[in-house]
Parts: structure tokens; C-alpha cells; sequence
């Protein structure tokens, strides 16, 4: 405010008035300027296997709900050491020889908003989930 009134130099005294202008400007053109021309490091790349060895794991999964059970068994056995039918967090089932088929019972299967849930997750012989499936039967 002071430098408003008494600035003796004509230049300053109207830079000080525009400032408040100028800071806006300069802060309108980087965001332009970043905005429009993204560098390198803000881009991410969402296909599988960047950053990572790419899954050799090439299998369908094909599951049946039945009025009591659901059964889920595996087509293509590449890559997969065992399958396992997970609901709610908990653990219904596990197969762990040719052929993969898992089954549940419906009742133990986790309710949720469009119906009772279940996932299939497909194993290595580690325990690393390479695929995981998410289903839902209708209640």
C-alpha cells in the first residue's frame, strides 16, 4: 500500500498497482502451458505387465451357480498351480489338481449391492494371484 502511494519511479509505482494482475497472469500461463503440453512423468500407463514380468497365466474361467452351489472350473491349465473361491474376505475353496473345479455352497457366498458375490483367483505355485474374477449370482 505504501509503495502504492509514495513510489517516486513512474515504472515501479505501475508495477506495483498491476501486481496483483501480473501474479495472476504469470500463474494463468503455466497452468496453460503444463496443462496443455504434459510432461513425461504425469503420464501413467495402465496395460498389463508395465514395470512388471508380464503373466504367462492364459486361462478361462468358467463358473456355474446352481440353485444350491456355484462351481467354478479353470479351461486352460497354463501357468496355474491351484484355484481358489474366495467370498467376504474368507476362503470357500481351494483346488489344487487337474482339473481345477471349485465349488461353494450359495449361502456362504457374501451378500452384496447387486447380489452375492465371489471372486476366483487364479494361483502360481507361490501363492501369487496372476488372474482374479469377480462374479455375482443373482440372489
Amino acid at each position: 500500500m505504501r509503495l502504492r502511494r509514495r513510489a517516486s519511479d513512474p515504472v515501479l509505482r505501475r508495477l506495483v498497482e498491476h501486481g496483483s494482475k501480473l501474479n495472476s497472469g504469470v500463474f494463468l500461463a503455466v497452468v496453460l502451458l503444463v496443462g496443455t503440453g504434459t510432461p513425461g512423468l504425469l503420464l501413467f500407463d495402465f496395460t498389463p505387465g508395465f514395470g512388471a514380468a508380464q503373466s504367462t497365466v492364459g486361462a478361462e474361467v468358467a463358473c456355474n451357480a446352481g440353485s444350491e452351489t456355484v462351481t467354478c472350473h479353470q479351461e486352460e491349465s497354463r501357468g496355474v498351480d491351484h484355484v481358489v473361491l474366495v467370498s467376504g474376505g474368507e476362503e470357500l475353496d481351494r483346488a489344487a489338481e487337474e482339473p481345477y473345479r471349485a465349488e461353494a455352497p450359495r449361502d456362504e457366498l457374501a451378500s452384496g449391492a447387486t447380489g452375492r458375490q465371489y471372486v476366483v483367483e487364479l494361483r502360481n505355485a507361490e501363492d501369487e494371484t496372476h488372474r482374479r474374477c469377480v462374479r455375482t449370482v443373482e440372489a
